[in-house]
């Protein structure tokens, strides 16, 4: 056996430098977090090891440490984002299968903005027929297949994209 773990153990989760992070009680707020009964016996561990005068250095040197909203919200948007195209991406793959042969022809899905799936159209009279009669149909086949991430659809001449649309 190699890498040193046991086969059956789940493998501790982010870095592993850090694995004195309060993960447990994480919905409470940072005036009553408190240590879970695991956390507070590795401090427990650590101050009998460490010894009174080493054991807040080294608990905190082992904390996760503090991140601004500054840092943390660009990455929330980029993992949204990259979640939105894995979306856009998939109904690609299905979209014959979603929406039929010749409907797929005429139209394909480019971008998902705010639970909107945006779908270029190649012709206006199928981007008329398709806005005001098929519309339901077409946000239900593709409700079937992408769940809840798709509320709506727009019709958008081809060529067209709006910006933020890649």
């Amino acid at each position: 056996m190699s890498g040193g773990s046991k086969p059956g153990r789940p493998r501790p989760s982010g870095d592993a430098r850090y694995w004195m992070a309060l993960r447990r009680n994480r919905l409470r707020t940072h005036f009553a977090r408190r240590p879970s009964r695991i956390e507070a016996s590795r401090r427990q561990v650590m101050a009998d090891w460490y010894g009174p005068e080493r054991t807040a250095g080294e608990i905190r040197a082992r904390e996760v440490p503090a991140r601004s909203v500054g840092e943390v919200v660009p990455e929330l948007f980029r993992e949204l984002r990259r979640h939105e195209d894995l979306t856009v991406t998939s109904l690609q793959n299905a979209w014959p299968r979603i929406c039929g042969g010749e409907l797929a022809r005429q139209t394909w899905p480019v971008a998902l903005r705010n639970r909107c799936l945006v779908i270029e159209v190649r012709d206006p009279g199928w981007m008329y027929s398709l806005a005001n009669f098929q519309k339901q149909d077409i946000l239900g086949a593709v409700q079937s297949c992408a769940g809840d991430q798709v509320r709506d659809v727009s019709f958008v001449p081809a060529g067209r994209r709006s910006p933020g649309v890649h």
